[in-house]
């Protein structure tokens, strides 16, 4: 697998440019089948996990399931110094998506919590979940340059943040001399999204977005790079989204776009003779901006499939044969 640099003036980080999301470790994934994945993903050559101090408290409130059990894994491996682990904090209540919790005590809180059930002295990437736009970004970066400076973080992420309010956050940073962002985490994805898949408070990229993003060679990563596994059931059913005949999902996306990509997808395919999953992962690997998927995955065969050839890489036209 490829990597990608993430940086600040304390800290460099190779972070690999697919990168597994283990949320459902410990949740809906029992320990066994949790561990054999992160192996799995390793021996594949993969290095990065992400995770965040919400996953797994759906099951159980108040507990990080997907925490604890990447730390238990971790500890039974003998491999934290070996890997790159990101987690996420800061997010609102489940049950009140609107409730911010961007304050000082909260984020520490869920950074030390992070630590413990993670089983380590510090975080390679510390991500705040979601932005509190009533809240200025003095009183946010000051915080996390903290963390930074005390060694329990090493490179500072936003995920569902705003590109405006991750310039007017780097640029505070910057005038102030404290750390600042180095990448950012949204929803993007060939499948251009109409709802956000999880809540309306999630970000997705755009074409304006992405030219800012080019223009500061931020790197992004993309949740949902797979668009929950669109193209593989699009294809296998017919080739469109109206062939699935599954409205409950599909209503999801916008139908011209899409349906352009999931064609382009088929056909790229078709011609390489590789699953539709590596031509999605592809567009990332390809992309002029610095790009990480983050994927997923509730059977070993989709992670299998996921990582089946993660060095492909289509050329300029090809790329332009999609939109979004």
């Amino acid at each position: 697998m490829k990597h990608i640099t993430l940086k600040n003036k304390e800290n460099e980080l190779q972070v690999c440019n697919v990168v597994y999301g283990p949320g459902e470790a410990g949740g809906n994934l029992d320990k066994m089948t949790s561990y054999r994945f992160m192996d799995y993903y390793v021996e594949r050559g993969g290095d990065t996990l992400d995770t965040a101090r919400v996953y797994g408290s759906w099951h159980i409130p108040g507990r990080a399931l997907s925490e604890e059990m990447i730390g238990s894994w971790m500890k039974s491996r003998g491999n934290r110094n070996q890997l790159i682990v990101s987690t996420k904090g800061g997010h609102p209540p489940m049950e009140n998506m609107y409730s911010p919790r961007i304050n000082a005590a909260e984020i520490r809180k869920d950074l030390e919590a992070s630590l413990r059930d993670l089983e380590t002295e510090y975080v390679d990437i510390y991500w705040l979940h979601r932005d509190d736009l009533n809240k200025p970004v003095s009183e946010i970066m000051p915080v996390l340059h903290e963390f930074v400076k005390e060694g329990k973080v090493r490179v500072l992420g936003a995920s569902n943040w705003t590109c405006e309010r991750i310039a007017e956050a780097n640029r505070f940073a910057t005038e102030n001399s404290l750390t600042p962002f180095s990448s950012s985490q949204i929803c993007w994805a060939l499948a251009k999204y109409r709802l956000m898949p999880h809540d309306d408070t999630e970000i997705q990229m755009t074409e304006e977005a992405y030219n800012w993003y080019l223009s500061q060679e931020m790197p992004v990563f993309a949740f949902t790079s797979q668009a929950q596994g669109l193209f593989q059931k699009a294809i296998a059913a017919g080739g469109s989204l109206e062939a699935m005949h599954n409205e409950g999902f599909t209503h999801y996306f916008e139908t011209e776009a899409t349906n352009h990509n999931i064609k382009a997808v088929k056909e790229l395919a078709e011609k390489y003779n590789v699953s539709p999953s590596t031509i999605n992962l592809a567009y990332f690997h390809s992309n002029k901006l610095p790009s990480v998927a983050l994927f997923s995955a509730s059977r070993l065969s989709q992670m299998e499939d996921t990582l089946s050839d993660t060095d492909f890489v289509l050329s300029e036209e090809e790329m332009e044969t999609f939109w979004w």
